[in-house]
């Protein structure tokens, strides 16, 4: 799944994740790439679960850290975990996420996105 915030897609995250098999990277990248979703066709739903550290503040640049797993019929259980960092010359609030599939698809019927303050 990819990332953004407040509508940001201007090279400023770097993020990291690793998983079963393997890593992933991005530097400079237009949004992060956080964790598994859903597969087409899998009786199995992703889940995600990332923190956003500070994320009302405007001291510092954001970072993200997070988990997910997804059990994909056949191959058993996929898990990542990963951060991420936002950077900009002068940090800003979050004040808006926005959330799209890595695969350019629809989220299937049924997924929930919760978000919780501190």
């Amino acid at each position: 799944m990819n990332l953004t915030f407040n509508g940001d897609t201007s090279g400023d995250y770097d993020y990291y994740y690793t998983y079963i098999g393997g890593s992933n990277s991005g530097t400079a990248s237009d949004f992060c790439q956080i964790g598994y979703t859903g597969v087409t066709g899998n009786s199995f739903q992703g889940q995600i679960t990332a923190t956003i550290g500070n994320y009302a503040g405007s001291v510092f640049n954001k970072s993200l850290t997070e988990q997910s797993f997804l059990h994909v019929a056949g191959a058993g259980l996929q898990q990542t975990v990963g951060s991420c960092d936002w950077y900009k010359a002068t940090p800003v609030a979050i004040t808006s996420i926005t959330l799209t599939s890595a695969a350019s698809a629809n989220f299937a019927v049924g997924t929930t996105v919760t978000l919780r303050g501190q």
